[in-house]
C-alpha cells in the first residue's frame, strides 16, 4: 500500500528528518508506480510525495534534482488533470516551488510568472505569490497589472515595508 510508505515519509517530514525523509518519500514514488489502480486521492498522494522531494533536494541547495520532482510531479498532474482531475493546494505548492526555482536560481521570470498563475488558479493563493507576480511584471513594465498585485498583497499585509515600497514605486 503506497500510501502508507508516502505517510512514513510525510511523518519524517513533520520531524525535520530530511535524509529519512528521502528515503520514504522515494520508495513510495516507487510504491505508487507498482499500483495501477490510481484513485483520485492516491494520484494526489503521488503527486505530493515529488513535490516534497523537491522541497528537501532545494533545501539542500540540490536545484536541478528538485527540478526535476517538481516537474515530474506537474507532468503527473497535468496527464490526470486531462483526465479530469482537479488538484488542491498542494499541487497549487508544487507549482510555486516550481516557480520559486525559476525567480529566484535560473531568473526566468516568464516560466516563474506561469507557475504562480497556475498555482493561484490551484488553490494556493498568497500575499507571497502576488507580490512575486507584481515584481515580474513591474519588470515586465506592465505597471496597471503590477499594480494590482501590490495592491492584492498589501490587502494581507498592509504593514509589510517591501509592499509598501513597491506600491510607492509603481505608482511614481
Amino acid at each position: 500500500i503506497p500510501e502508507s510508505v508516502y505517510n512514513m515519509g510525510l511523518y519524517f517530514v513533520y520531524k525535520r528528518s530530511n535524509e529519512e525523509a528521502k528515503k520514504w518519500l522515494t520508495s513510495s514514488l516507487d510504491s505508487f508506480a507498482n499500483v495501477t489502480h490510481k484513485p483520485r486521492k492516491r494520484l494526489l498522494a503521488e503527486i505530493n510525495a515529488h513535490r516534497l522531494l523537491g522541497e528537501l533536494y532545494k533545501q539542500d541547495y540540490e536545484y536541478i534534482v528538485a527540478e526535476e520532482y517538481f516537474r515530474t510531479g506537474i507532468s503527473l498532474f497535468q496527464e490526470a488533470q486531462a483526465a479530469g482531475l482537479k488538484g488542491n493546494k498542494d499541487v497549487g505548492l508544487l507549482y510555486a516551488d516550481l516557480g520559486d526555482l525559476n525567480y529566484f536560481v535560473s531568473s526566468d521570470l516568464d516560466e516563474a510568472l506561469t507557475n504562480y498563475l497556475t498555482s493561484i488558479e490551484i488553490e494556493n493563493d498568497t500575499p507571497s505569490i502576488r507580490y512575486k507576480i507584481g515584481y515580474i511584471q513591474y519588470a515586465k513594465k506592465r505597471y496597471a497589472e503590477a499594480l494590482g498585485s501590490f495592491i492584492k498583497t498589501y490587502e494581507e499585509l498592509p504593514f509589510d515595508k517591501n509592499v509598501l515600497l513597491a506600491l510607492g514605486n509603481v505608482l511614481t
